[in-house]
Parts: structure tokens; C-alpha cells; sequence
């Protein structure tokens, strides 16, 4: 894999994972912020009656539906979307709610923000959309169901890269199955001119690299 290729798997896998692993270990702004994280619906019940702001940011930019959903806790997202969370808030990396409940692979959660208004396609500052999280961090049934709901199947992040790019990369032959089966094109080009099967190869992911020459795959 060339350098140039190598990078831009690497800033992708950055934006995406930088909700479950950069903002884990972030401090919160606000008290409302950590009762969320931490799944405290009874706090944050008590704190909005008070009047924290429901969309109050901390440093990085996340609100506290932000720390709620990457963290699962459907009962609290729920809570803050009923009392005004904007449920398509960004982050500074311009990442929303759906982008990190997508990555942990909590399909409840996904599945309520949808409902709730949450756009499939939103992308964050490197393009990357709902659907490339999923992909990329192999969670079938919410890749399954961001497509169901509308999500484009093949969304090109800034490097031109698609969600098979990122799940052949990843070695994630059911979700690469999935996302065939939906229509992704087997022979997407990258920045560099990479196609999903040449990820595949470089990665020595043998499994993907006969699933994409099985349905027309190449190089």
C-alpha cells in the first residue's frame, strides 16, 4: 500500500473512532454532560428541570446527546430529545450523534435518532457519514439499517473513499456481503485509484479479496 493510501485509511479511521476512543476520555463540560454519559436519567431529568441547557457544548463540541449515544444510553438520548437536544448537533469534527452510535454499533440507539430526525447522510469534516462508521468498525445490523433508511451506499469521504473501501480495509466480509448485496460498486476508486479489492489484498484480508473477484472485483 503506498504511503499517500496509508494516510488517508488513517485520518478516516481517525474521524470515525474519534467518538468512541478521543471523547471516552475527555473530561464533560457540564454536569448534564457527564449524567449522560454515565446513563443518569434521573439526574438529567433533575438538571434540565433546573435549567441546564440541553445543548450546551464542552470543549470539543459535543453536547450531551453526543456522550449519551456513544455511550448506549437509549433511555437518556430518548430523554434529551424530547427536551430539545438537536438531534443533528455537530462537534468540532463535525460529527453527530448518529455517526457515534453508529460506530459503537448500538442499533437501538441508531434506530431511535433515525426516528427522531437524524440526517444518514450527515458527513463529518472528512466526509465520512453514518454508514462509513458502521462499516469500518463492522456492525452489520446497523449498516443494514442505515441503508434501509436511506443511507447512500456508496457516499465518497474526502479521499474518495466508500464504505466497502473502509470494511474490505477493515477485513469485514459480512458487512462487505451486505453492502454488495445493496449495490456498493465493487470497483470504486479511490484518491490514489484504489479499488475496494486492492484494500483487501494489502491488508492480506484473503476472505474479502475472493468475496469482491467473486462479484467482478478488481484491482
Amino acid at each position: 500500500m503506498s504511503r499517500t493510501s496509508r494516510v488517508m485509511i488513517c485520518v478516516t479511521f481517525i474521524a470515525l473512532m474519534g467518538a468512541s476512543v478521543l471523547f471516552a476520555a475527555e473530561p464533560p463540560r457540564t454536569s448534564l454532560h457527564e449524567a449522560a454519559a454515565k446513563g443518569d436519567k434521573a439526574i438529567v431529568e433533575q438538571l434540565i428541570a433546573a435549567g441546564a441547557d440541553v445543548n450546551a457544548v464542552n470543549k470539543d463540541g459535543a453536547t450531551a446527546l453526543h456522550l449519551a449515544a456513544a455511550k448506549g444510553r437509549k433511555d437518556v438520548v430518548e430523554l434529551l430529545i424530547a427536551k430539545g437536544a438537536n438531534v443533528n448537533a455537530r462537534d468540532q469534527g463535525r460529527t453527530t450523534a448518529l455517526h457515534r452510535a453508529s460506530d459503537a454499533g448500538d442499533k437501538a440507539v441508531t434506530e431511535l435518532l433515525i426516528a427522531k430526525g437524524a440526517n444518514v447522510n450527515a458527513a463529518d469534516k472528512d466526509g465520512a457519514t453514518a454508514l462509513c462508521a458502521a462499516a469500518f468498525s463492522g456492525h452489520k445490523d446497523v449498516a443494514e439499517l442505515l441503508v434501509a433508511k436511506g443511507a447512500n451506499i456508496n457516499a465518497r469521504t474526502r479521499d474518495n473513499l466508500t464504505p466497502l473501501h473502509l470494511t474490505a480495509f477493515n477485513g469485514r466480509k459480512n458487512v462487505a456481503e451486505l453492502l454488495i448485496a445493496k449495490g456498493a460498486n465493487v470497483n470504486a476508486a479511490d484518491t490514489d485509484g484504489w479499488a475496494p479489492l486492492r484494500h483487501a489484498a494489502a491488508a492480506k484480508h484473503q476472505d474479502v479479496v475472493e468475496l469482491l473477484r467473486k462479484h467482478g472485483g478488481h484491482e
